[in-house]
């Protein structure tokens, strides 16, 4: 079977946040609950995935969409970050006290991949990490279909998954995502893990790149960039990321900017 895996991945974001990843060298997951999609973060009897689920979304289609840059590229006026599939270092997850996980890893450094009061769970192999959208017509029914009740325990085969799910009217974004299922953790005056599917007191965490995804980025201005954004996004590169290659939008031209009233 051919490999269908996307050589790129293209997030659609504004100036101010390109900014961000580039002094940062980090991708940004915002917590499942926080996004536009309502109906992603269900809650399945008492447990609340929506609260341990953050997801950093992208697109594979290497053509350029109309509505991705009107509704996250600033209005046409923002760009288009593209990265390698998996940008990402991989590291050799480190069990500690209480923890299960063997042979395992995580998309950052052990010493952030576990703080004072939260625990990343740790992949089987990088790859798992990124997976297409699927769109589905009831998205709190494809839950109950991937969990399962037994007595106290909630049980599912990797939570992470569904992340993956939203609602068919999505389905034009054609959509991959990044995903992590972090737990919080009790504070303790030991290194051990405390049980439990704690939420986390945090909205957003953010992954480092890897040199290597760093230095083949891509931004492509959007289509309604104006001079000085062009500028600003050139200087950006420059400075912070100088092997990347800044491109302008196959759109360019074709849009005319809406007139103020």
């Amino acid at each position: 079977m051919a490999d269908t895996t996307p050589e790129r991945l293209h997030h659609y974001t504004s100036l101010s946040s390109l900014a961000y990843i580039l002094d940062s060298r980090k991708i940004r997951f915002t917590r499942l609950d926080q996004l536009d999609d309502v109906l992603e973060a269900q809650k399945v009897e008492r447990f609340n995935f929506g609260e341990v689920l953050y997801a950093s979304s992208w697109v594979a289609n290497a053509e350029e969409a109309y509505p991705q840059w009107s509704m996250y590229g600033d209005a046409m006026r923002g760009v288009r970050v593209s990265l390698p599939y998996y940008p990402f270092d991989c590291h050799n997850y480190i069990p500690v006290e209480g923890d299960l996980a063997n042979e395992t890893v995580v998309p950052m450094p052990m010493d952030e991949a576990i703080g004072e009061d939260f625990k990343i769970v740790p992949f089987l192999s990088k790859e798992d990490i990124c997976r297409p959208v699927t769109y589905v017509a009831d998205v709190a029914e494809a839950w109950r279909k991937s969990i399962w009740i037994d007595g106290d325990r909630l049980v599912c085969d990797d939570p992470r998954a569904l992340a993956s799910y939203k609602s068919n009217r999505w389905e034009f974004q054609k959509e991959h995502r990044f995903v992590l299922q972090i737990h919080g953790r009790l504070r303790s005056n030991d290194k051990s893990l405390v049980a439990g599917m704690l939420s986390p007191n945090f909205i957003y965490f953010d992954v480092p790149i890897s040199d290597e995804a760093f230095r083949r980025m891509e931004v492509t201005m959007g289509p309604l960039r104006s001079p000085a954004d062009l500028l600003i996004a050139d200087a950006l590169l420059k400075k912070y990321a100088p092997e990347a290659r800044l491109s302008e939008s196959s759109l360019l031209g074709e849009i005319r900017p809406k007139m103020s009233r």
